[in-house]
């Protein structure tokens, strides 16, 4: 099981949110020193800002799918941060 951050089309009535069936919703949190940028795809990176987002515990075997649509590693990286509540979870970053 993986604890996920997740702020753009994985979030519940996102066009992808379908990856996290399965998956248990923990609530909601903010990641403090990061940016939300929207191009073709929201994308979050380090900076001077926070993002909201919804956390899921999402079993392993759902991982390699949701990798796989991230473009993990190549376009995002999946990365462990810690939230403003000091709650530790993994994020897809822009690489």
């Amino acid at each position: 099981m993986r604890r996920l951050f997740v702020y753009g089309t994985l979030k519940r009535h996102g066009e992808k949110h379908y990856l996290l069936e399965g998956a248990t919703f923990v609530g909601t949190g903010v990641a403090r020193g990061f940016v939300l940028g929207f191009g073709e795809f929201p994308e979050m990176k380090r900076g001077d800002a926070e993002v909201s987002g919804e956390i899921w515990d999402v079993p392993d075997h759902a991982m390699p799918a949701i990798d796989e649509w991230e473009g993990h590693p190549d376009f995002y990286v999946r990365t462990p941060i810690e939230l403003a509540d000091g709650m530790r979870v993994e994020v897809y970053l822009k690489a």
